[in-house]
């Protein structure tokens, strides 16, 4: 079986961190996570232990694979960050404008991401430096009012979504961050499975830098870093397409392709796998 790992984020940066968040806290945002090719399990106890390291020593979120994988692992290495809740929100008085404070904060957000390669990782979250990173996941709740209806929502949500694509672009190339993105949608981009957050993600996914694999609905994808296997699965996953209980959403068949995607690209080979999804499988 693959081996997975599904880190989690503590609850101060869920919904609307971005109204919170100041310029000590904005350090502490984005997740470095570097993944190499060993096939040896990594715990998710060792995993947590790696974690609670970094972030304890440095307040900075940094984590990084134990030192024994690093030691036997080949010279496939990838190192990423992952980034989630940005919420990006338009003006409510004026939809075709984006609010202030979340331009800001979100667009130092992108300047820290960008600045990030080279810097130092102190000794007790593994030492050494943060690699130039192969690309961001963004791991859902890009928007803030995806989960809203009317005509000033539809407006909001537009707005949104053109500053994220402003900031964040798709390759690395065309927007202000220096690396290629790969978001999926959380709950207040689309809880129930569609919108403009699902047609922009069907629409990039024809163009997205990498991707090996993408649903035949266009919303899920796989691709490959290094001798690592990605798959952004969305929302949750699973098979349930019943929307109308509260916290209810819409699996948009992403179980039926993990299941098929990981039989082709993954298959006995046992090299890692990273699973993306916004809400937990039980959900």
């Amino acid at each position: 079986m693959p081996k997975r790992c599904s880190p989690r984020f503590p609850r101060k940066y869920g919904e609307g961190w971005h109204r919170l968040i100041d310029d000590q806290l904005l350090t502490k945002a984005p997740l470095n996570m570097t993944m190499t090719s060993s096939t040896q399990p990594l715990t998710r106890r060792h995993f947590l232990q790696q974690a609670a390291a970094g972030a304890a020593a440095t307040a900075v979120g940094l984590c990084i694979l134990p030192g024994a994988l690093a030691d036997e692992a080949s010279a496939a290495e990838v190192a990423f960050f992952v980034v989630g809740d940005t919420h990006y929100l338009a003006n409510r008085g004026r939809p075709a404008e984006i609010d202030d404070k979340s331009a800001d904060v979100c667009g130092r957000l992108v300047e820290t991401l960008n600045q990030l390669a080279g810097t130092e990782i102190p000794e007790a979250a593994g030492g050494g430096k943060v690699l130039a990173p192969a690309g961001v996941i963004h791991v859902g709740d890009v928007i803030d009012t995806g989960d809203k209806n009317g005509a000033a929502q539809n407006e909001m949500q537009r707005t949104e979504l053109a500053r994220f694509r402003e900031d964040y672009g798709l390759t690395g190339k065309d927007g202000r961050l220096k690396c290629p993105v790969f978001e999926i949608a959380g709950n207040h981009d689309s809880p129930h499975g569609g919108g403009p957050f699902i047609d922009t993600i069907k629409e990039r996914n024809k163009s997205r830098p990498g991707v090996v694999n993408v649903s035949d609905n266009g919303v899920h994808y796989s691709w490959d870093w290094g001798g690592t296997h990605f798959v952004n699965l969305g929302l949750i996953v699973g098979t349930d397409a019943a929307v109308s209980r509260r916290r209810r959403y819409a699996a948009l068949d992403s179980l039926a392709f993990l299941v098929s995607d990981l039989k082709k690209h993954v298959g006995e080979s046992g090299r890692p796998v990273v699973l993306t999804h916004h809400v937990d499988i039980a959900r």
